[in-house]
Order: structure tokens, then C-alpha cells, then sequence
């Protein structure tokens, strides 16, 4: 994305067209134009796009404390909650990379936090249209917007009620989809690309593709990503052939192989503490004596960042084995939690998808812990 846009800030959208990378994955096309920006100031902005990251990292904390403040009431566990945010190994890992991520996670944060307060209040629509627009700028630059639309209603309709649907999911709905359609359309218009943002010239069917290959246990992987070149990129015949291949592996593979499959998928998605964020981070970075030492001590931060998920999920199944003490909002993220790993069962697995919703684990997690936090009044994170 980062070389692309560099291309792109001279007015060259060959990228975005044709049968190129963008024009096959077009949900990428926001963060590389949100890049080129960056190249009418300097011909090297990637210190520049950094700072921007911690920007929009440190808005994410503070998008957290509001929404932890919004569902408790509390300013001690928004506190906690910001505090753990800052800290969580994935999020300091990834704010130096050139990754769609770090400009849609405060959004996504954002809009959930103004679909509750939109709750809260009666006159909410014009909160909950905030809620959408919110979502919609997240969805732009990370496509995943759309398991977060199914999150809302399901709450909405088994905890709010069709009059709540029709005051605040349906505004937050359009206030989605509005922005989503017209920003597209004008890319369009102005021959920036050559097909909608939602519909990548290579269908969604290759990714589900490559995440039914059992030899790579779901991953990228060059067999299935040949696929589209052997049909010129003929968008229906790779859909077609897709199909074929998938009915083919899930029908002719046994039970008893699909099974601990899938597992090794789930566990590889959500149980890497780092979200692949090392491998992505250390290995390509300059020889400093910080780099140089955590390339000799990768297994050590990699126990740091698993042990630091392994308590959040325990905190999450403490919480859920309580039934008693759950709150309608801890099923929200629940509800959210379970669309992504849906999600990322049935398509191509790499443990960087599932950093975009590795925030949840917070909310839940503190909620299990709010009469300890209570207790210790002296402490003051702020």
C-alpha cells in the first residue's frame, strides 16, 4: 500500500484498475489513497505516516475510556480500561506499521460508543446516525464494517426492542451505507477505480478458498491463489471454479480430519497474544540494540504477549461461567466476538485479521473485575 500510493499522489491510478492488486482487492483502495497524501509533503513520508499512527492509536484509548465510561458509569474503570488499551502488546507492536488497521480501529471503537449512548438517550437518532458515519469511516479503511451491522441489530432486535430498531438501528444503518455508496460511486466518477469498493474483481470466494486448504491450514497459499490467473481473471468463472473446489474439499474430506482442521484454525486466528504482529514488525526492521534484542528474545515476548491474552481470556470465561453477573452489553461483544471468528473460520486465516476486533477482549474481560477495581480506590492510574 505504502509504494502504491506513492504512484497514486502523482495521478497515476493504474493500481486501482484493470486486473492490478487494488482493483482485485478494492476494499484496500481508502488507506493507499490515505497514504498518497502523505507523498505531497515529502518524498519519504513514512515517519510522518507514524506519527500519524500514535494519533490514531492514542485516539483509540481515549475512544475506549469513553465507551467503558459510557456502559459502567465509572471513571476509575474507564481508567483501567484506557490504561490496559495502551499497553496491550498488539497495539504498540503494529502503531509503527503501514497497516489499514491503525486508521479504522478508533472508528470502530467510536461507533460503538455512540450506539450505546444513542441507547441511553430518548432522542438517540441523531447519535445513532453518528454511530454509523463513525463505522462507515472505520469500514473504509478496514472492510470488515459489516459483521459490526450484524452485531447491532441482533442486539437491537433481542435487547432493545422494534422500537429502538426503528429509532436507532435503521439511522445507523443509512448513516453506514450513505457514505459507503458515495464514496465509491465518486471514485468511480472520477475514474480513480474501475469497480465498487465492496466488489474486488477478485470475489470473496478465493478467500474462502485459501481458507479451506487443510495442507496450509487455511493460510495464504500459492495453489489457490493461481486460481484467478488460469481463468484471466474472469470474475464469474473464478467465482465458479472457487465453489467447485470448496464443495469438493468440505464433501470429500472427513469429519474426523475437517474437525481438528478447523480447531488448528480457530487456535492459530485468536490464539497468537501478538496477532502476528512480530513477524510483521522485528524481523524487516533496521539493526538497532532494541531490534537486535528482541530478534534474540522472540520466543520471551512471545510467552509476554500470549500470557498477557491468556489472562484476558480467562477473565472473559470467569466472566461467562457467572451467568448471574453478565449485562445485556457484555452479550454485544459477544455477539461480535463470535461473528468475527465466523468469519475468519470460513476465509483465509492470518493472525493479523483478527487485531481489527482484538479490543473486545477489554470490555469484557474488565467486567469481570469491577468489584476489585471498586475496592482499590488509593489506586489512580490517571
Amino acid at each position: 500500500m505504502y509504494n502504491s500510493a506513492a504512484s497514486v499522489a502523482q495521478g497515476n491510478y493504474e493500481v486501482f484498475q484493470g486486473t492490478s492488486y487494488f482493483a482485485r482487492f478494492s476494499h484496500n483502495t481508502i488507506a493507499v489513497l490515505y497514504y498518497s497524501i502523505f507523498y505531497n509533503f515529502t518524498k519519504n513520508p513514512l515517519l510522518i505516516i507514524k506519527i500519524f499512527n500514535v494519533f490514531f492509536q492514542t485516539m483509540a484509548v481515549y475512544a475506549m475510556y469513553l465507551l467503558i465510561h459510557e456502559l459502567y458509569n465509572d471513571k476509575k474503570i474507564a481508567r483501567y480500561s484506557a490504561f490496559f488499551m495502551s499497553i496491550f502488546p498488539p497495539f504498540i507492536m503494529y502503531c509503527g506499521q503501514v497497516v489499514s488497521e491503525n486508521m479504522a480501529i478508533p472508528f470502530y471503537i467510536l461507533s460503538v460508543y455512540y450506539y450505546f449512548k444513542s441507547l441511553h438517550k430518548e432522542k438517540s437518532w441523531l447519535l445513532a446516525i453518528l454511530a454509523g458515519l463513525l463505522l462507515s469511516i472505520g469500514n473504509l479503511f478496514r472492510m470488515v464494517g459489516m459483521v459490526f451491522v450484524i452485531a447491532y441489530l441482533m442486539y437491537t432486535l433481542i435487547y432493545e426492542g422494534y422500537k429502538k430498531f426503528f429509532i436507532t438501528y435503521i439511522p445507523l444503518l443509512l448513516a453506514f451505507l450513505i457514505p459507503l455508496w458515495l464514496t465509491s460511486y465518486s471514485l468511480l466518477h472520477k475514474n480513480i477505480t474501475d469497480t465498487h469498493l465492496w466488489n474486488s474483481k477478485e470475489p470473496y470466494h478465493t478467500s474462502i478458498l485459501k481458507g479451506t486448504n487443510i495442507k496450509t491450514l487455511g493460510r495464504w497459499n500459492e495453489e489457490d491463489a493461481i486460481l484467478p490467473d488460469k481463468f484471466n481473471y474472469d470474475t464469474e468463472m473464478v467465482k465458479e471454479a472457487s465453489i467447485k473446489v470448496i464443495k469438493e474439499r468440505l464433501t470429500s474430506t472427513p469429519v474426523y480430519v475437517l474437525l481438528p482442521f478447523y480447531i488448528g484454525k480457530l487456535v492459530f486466528q485468536w490464539g497468537l497474544g501478538d496477532y502476528g504482529a512480530f513477524g510483521w514488525t522485528v524481523p524487516t526492521a533496521d539493526s538497532t540494540l532494541i531490534t537486535n534484542f528482541l530478534n534474540s528474545n522472540e520466543a520471551m515476548i512471545m510467552v509476554i504477549c500470549n500470557f498477557a491474552l491468556v489472562i484476558l481470556l480467562l477473565k472473559i470465561l470467569k466472566k461467562i461461567n457467572k451467568s448471574q453477573t453478565l449485562q445485556s452489553f457484555d452479550y454485544f461483544f459477544i455477539i461480535l466476538f463470535a461473528g468475527y471468528v465466523l468469519l475468519y473460520l470460513i476465509t483465509e486465516m492470518q493472525p493479523r485479521y483478527a487485531f481489527i476486533v482484538a479490543w473486545i477482549f477489554i470490555p469484557i474481560a474488565m467486567s469481570s473485575n469491577i468489584d476489585s477495581i471498586k475496592k482499590h480506590t488509593d489506586v489512580n492510574i490517571a
